[in-house]
């Protein structure tokens, strides 16, 4: 109950990576009232052994809040980013240089992925949608929710994400090889289920799924359609690749200018360099 928050807080470290038997126990016993009342907080054991931890540790002055490791040039951390900006959610964020990783990053999440969330309690939220809609869950009081509460409303909104996962696959096969017939196939396929999405206005006339303003849905899809701007059609093999989607594109754009994606989102031409770096060196 002590070492399991402060050692993955400030280390990273899971206790019972290599103990489940010991994690049973320790479930086990968790549920048991005496030690329900005799223990402590997760966050008050974090701060209590911060004395223990150099002051120069990346997390130190953060202690015990929230974390969130991102890097400014990724889609995937525009999701959080960009659902904090929404809700007015003011989290300390790390900027993460995948190219130089820093070795200390590795103790936070070993796959090396951006973005982590770090949690008061010491846990990890892993993958951007997930913390996306951790933070709606963990902000309630903070507006506008990003998913809706009533049942129907969450699945239109799920399933819109699936969509998005499927689209964002056939966009970044496409933008990688725009000679590949096969993958330009799939992101026609995939961004004419999200046009036909879009237009059923489930909750508004839009520009956005959720309406006037965004919801999970767009927070999902809007940071993938700025980048897809930004590489098309100057990577694309000069194909507009949302030409003949209008309210894709509507939504991008919109996106881009909202008063939330103008405090997360780069310039098209900063988007675009990095692309060219990593996928056309040589140009």
């Amino acid at each position: 109950a002590c070492f399991r928050p402060v050692l993955s807080y400030y280390c990273g470290y899971d206790i019972f990576h290599n103990a489940p038997r010991l994690k049973k126990m320790y479930v086990t016993s968790m549920q048991r009232t005496t030690v329900k009342e005799t223990i402590s907080k997760p966050e008050e054991y974090i701060i209590g052994f911060k004395s223990k931890v150099p002051k120069s540790h990346v997390t130190w002055s953060l202690a015990p809040g929230y974390v969130l490791f991102v890097n400014k040039y990724s889609p995937f951390s525009d999701r959080p980013r960009l659902a904090c900006a929404l809700k007015n959610i003011d989290l300390p964020m790390l900027e993460i240089d995948l190219k130089q990783l820093p070795p200390w990053f590795r103790w936070f999440n070993q796959r090396e992925t951006v973005p982590t969330l770090l949690t008061p309690q010491g846990t990890y939220v892993h993958e951007s949608q997930l913390i996306v809609h951790y933070l709606d869950d963990g902000f309630p009081e903070h507006g506008p929710a990003l998913l809706p509460k009533d049942a129907d409303g969450s699945y239109h909104v799920r399933f819109v994400e699936s969509n998005v996962d499927y689209f964002m696959d056939a966009m970044y096969s496409f933008i990688k090889d725009p000679k590949n017939m096969n993958a330009k196939e799939e992101f026609d396929w995939g961004a004419g289920e999200l046009e036909k999405l879009l237009a059923e206005h489930q909750f508004g006339e839009g520009p956005f799924f959720g309406g006037a303003t965004m919801n999970a849905a767009d927070v999902s899809l809007v940071p993938m359609l700025v980048h897809l701007k930004a590489c098309t059609p100057e990577l694309t093999e000069g194909q507009d690749l949302l030409a003949n989607y209008k309210l894709l594109a509507a939504a991008a754009e919109a996106g881009l200018t909202s008063e939330a994606g103008k405090k997360v989102f780069l310039s098209l031409s900063e988007y675009s360099s990095i692309y060219k770096t990593f996928l056309r060196p040589s140009s």
